[in-house]
């Protein structure tokens, strides 16, 4: 039995036992008389004490942190450890194709099939599951890696014990109280705008800003940020959007540079404007705003203001408060030579993190 059971046990025989002694102090005491308790009778209450024993409680090791808990969520993935307890689980969370892929390495041999996987509920939907193994030559072992695209989000935490690794998932704010989606516009063959020197392209400024943004917000773990791209790749407009929506973000930033015919147009300026965004008193021309406000002082760019655009994709059909920030123009001459400076890119990088701490001081202002 573990130290708290024995612990337990242990207090019941003594409350017995001087329950047993009081009460035959008390029948002395007023009575002025002689109790004996027989040793059957002591014996029975002993007994029911001992056999009272509590239920074995589940424990479960947080496989990050070493944290001990009791229970975990209602959803969750079990694989099974077959009994080997020296393996290792690693996750990657390819949450843009809703896809979650498990590492099970350090295999002397292929032990896993689909059917050591069980799902906890059948609210978990898993439209497609996969396995398939890789060998290590120098270690001489398997790792297997399953493979599922699920129905949602979900934040994942591993938990284990000795027979088990349960994969709990939780939608993003059952476990973090502020939540954003940052999107750096644009990507592969989609190169947007570009200077008229055609040097600089706009999908790669707006992936440096948005790197140089990350950099800032993973060393804050106060946010949960999650991005619609981190490298040049095409991603579509439904999937940058359905990521916002899907996770309820509190926060919904998309980064741009600015084009236009006429090579005077010049500035900073916000987009905003949905008519589908229900999210709360914190509107999405606040977020646009804040936005201009912080990037225009930090570059020292001219001030365009906040323009209501509901005809584009991201912010006509947004749920939650968006705002797409157009930095400056490509095509002008002014606004290109900040844009260019590897330097100024981190500094706007560090204006849209003040933004969002703004607009977050203001959210909070706001709740009831």
């Amino acid at each position: 039995m573990h130290e708290k059971q024995l612990r337990a046990l242990a207090t019941k025989s003594f409350v017995v036992m001087f329950t047993v002694i009081g009460f035959s102090f008390c029948i002395t005491k007023y009575n002025d008389s002689k109790i004996y308790v027989s040793a059957e009778h002591l014996n029975e209450q002993l007994s029911a004490a001992l056999t009272n024993e509590p239920v074995d409680v589940k424990q479960y090791t947080n496989s990050s942190t070493g944290e001990i808990v009791n229970e975990i969520g209602d959803n969750y993935i079990k694989v099974s450890k077959n009994s080997m307890n020296d393996i290792q689980i690693k996750i990657k969370d390819n949450y843009m194709e809703r896809k979650l892929i498990v590492m099970i390495d350090n295999l002397d041999e292929k032990i896993y099939d689909k059917q050591a996987v069980i799902f906890s509920r059948e609210e978990i939907n898993v439209d497609k599951i996969s396995l398939n193994y890789k060998f290590n030559e120098e270690t001489l072992k398997y790792c297997a890696v399953f493979e599922f695209t699920l129905d949602n989000v979900y934040v994942q935490t591993i938990y284990e014990d000795t027979e088990d690794f349960y994969i709990e998932l939780k939608n993003p704010h059952e476990v973090y109280d502020k939540v954003i989606v940052v999107d750096a516009g644009h990507g592969g063959n989609d190169i947007g705008t570009a200077s008229n020197n055609k040097r600089f392209v706009e999908k790669d400024i707006n992936l440096n800003v948005v790197l140089e943004l990350k950099k800032l917000l993973d060393e804050d773990s106060t946010y949960k940020v999650y991005y619609t791209r981190l490298n040049d790749k095409k991603v579509y407009l439904k999937p940058r959007l359905n990521l916002a929506n899907e996770v309820d973000a509190d926060l919904f930033l998309s980064v741009h540079c600015n084009g236009s015919e006429y090579i005077s147009a010049k500035g900073t300026e916000g987009l905003y404007g949905s008519p589908k965004d229900t999210s709360g008193s914190f509107t999405s021309k606040q977020f646009a705003e804040i936005c201009v406000e912080e990037v225009s002082a930090a570059l020292k760019t001219r001030v365009r203001g906040v323009i209501k655009k509901e005809d584009i994709y991201i912010i006509g059909n947004s749920k939650v408060p968006v705002s797409l920030v157009e930095l400056g123009f490509m095509s002008n001459n002014e606004d290109m030579e900040i844009l260019s400076n590897k330097d100024n890119r981190t500094v706007a990088a560090m204006a849209l993190y003040r933004a969002i701490n703004r607009a977050f001081e203001e959210i909070d202002e706001a709740k009831p």
